[in-house]
């Protein structure tokens, strides 16, 4: 029955007799036995020193990760939510400056109609005054009536007696007092609109400020956590930092390194496509996958599987199931699910609390769950006894990680030339 072992290519050989792994339905091996007793994690030997402890709580990068995730969810939310609210805020404001010219517009016609008004009254009187003189004190006390009139009616009433002398100016007179009843209607319902619409107006202007500043809230909190994982990689330089965390190469640098090493891999993929599953995987389950490619390239000579009881097309990159009294090493389907193994393997090992629900994938090795060191192997120097039993296990793969680092910076692109300005 295949062990927990990642058996590496030589020279180095190193095996657990204690644990053993349950395969999933990935891989080949189905039986399952009964849970093992818990084992203690072997101490390593003496002779290696252990490296210096990582300066931060074990778990600051999964913590920097989830508020980095976070604020970036909530960025690409806001940000359409402010670009909405923004414009109903402006929309409304247009429309209150609309309104408020209007208003402003009747109001001064308004006022115009009711000098008209006036004057129109003015010249019925001087039209009274005519008819006093030309037609007599009945015609003159009718247009005096007619001038002091409040309503069309009154001055309708007395027309018969100044037919001659003012029919047309009360025609006039009549037409300016419906105009400015129908003006003062008007501003009346304007008011009242503009009145409504500067309530919603309001109310948008301060939705619109709440989302800015959860806005700007966010891209904070994104900056802080931007900052943290990049002061997180520079104080993970030795094999005693975390195993979870965020990755520092990219998927570029990691197939980069295995180029320049001039080793010729015989993988299912090409190495870029294998490279960039490491990418994915990793992050699905917050493991630093870019240190797990080093622990790949460990355990499979540069991914060349010579030595090894691994076959290239068992997609096997971290020699699971592989032990000295075995024949074969778990076999995978896929090389995503190869990858995807390798890292909820470590993730199981770091996290004692992982089940097979908390996964965004299924478990593909179920049985280690019931691993009985679960949660206290934190580092890469931690998989030394664990994952290996070479005393110097963490050391080498961690080595091989600042070897990838150095050339990744070795070899960085060139920085875009700034843009001129204008």
């Amino acid at each position: 029955m295949p062990i927990l072992r990642a058996r590496l290519v030589a020279p180095v050989t190193a095996w657990l007799s204690v644990v053993v792994l349950l395969a999933g339905p990935a891989v080949a091996q189905t039986a399952e036995p009964g849970p093992p007793p818990p084992v203690p994690a072997p101490a390593p030997p003496p002779s290696v020193p252990p490296p210096a402890p990582f300066q931060w709580p074990m778990d600051a990068g999964p913590r920097l990760l989830a508020q980095r995730d976070q604020a970036r969810l909530e960025i690409l939310a806001r940000e359409p939510e402010l670009a909405e609210a923004e414009a109903r805020r402006d929309e409304l404001q247009q429309r209150f400056d609309v309104l408020t010219a209007r208003l402003g517009r009747l109001e001064r016609e308004r006022d115009l109609t009711r000098a008209d008004i006036r004057r129109s009254r003015a010249r019925l009187g001087a039209a009274a005054a005519d008819a006093y003189m030309t037609a007599g004190a009945e015609s003159a006390a009718a247009l005096r009536t007619i001038a002091d009139a409040q309503a069309p009616l009154d001055l309708r009433r007395d027309l018969h007696l100044i037919e001659t002398f003012g029919y047309k100016e009360i025609d006039v007179y009549e037409a300016l007092v419906d105009r400015e009843r129908e003006l003062t209607q008007r501003i009346v319902q304007t008011a009242h609109e503009r009145d409504r619409v500067a309530e919603d107006r309001d109310v948008a202007i301060a939705h619109a400020d709440a989302v800015r500043v959860a806005l700007d809230d966010a891209r904070r909190r994104l900056a802080e956590a931007e900052e943290g994982i990049e002061r997180f990689h520079k104080l993970a330089s030795t094999a005693g930092s975390p195993i979870m965390g965020p990755n520092r190469l990219s998927a570029q640098a990691l197939a980069g390194f295995v180029r320049a090493s001039g080793n010729t891999p015989r993988i299912t993929v090409t190495i870029d496509e294998l490279a960039q599953l490491y990418i994915e995987e990793s992050e699905k389950v917050g493991i630093r996958g870019d240190v797990a490619w080093a622990q790949s390239i460990l355990e499979t000579g540069y991914f060349g599987f010579h030595g090894s009881m691994v076959e290239p097309g068992d997609n096997n990159f971290a020699g699971i199931g592989a032990c000295d009294s075995c024949t074969r090493g778990f076999i995978f389907d896929s090389a995503r699910l190869g990858v995807r193994a390798q890292m909820q393997l470590l993730r199981t090992y770091v996290d004692k609390e992982l089940t097979a629900d908390t996964l965004p994938d299924p478990l593909l090795l179920p049985g280690t769950l019931r691993l009985g060191f679960r949660g206290r192997v934190q580092s890469w120097w931690d998989l030394t006894g664990t994952w290996a039993t070479a005393h110097d296990y963490g050391i080498r793969v961690y080595a091989l990680y600042e070897q990838m680092i150095a050339w990744a910076d070795a070899n960085a692109p060139p920085d875009p030339p700034p843009v001129p300005d204008g």
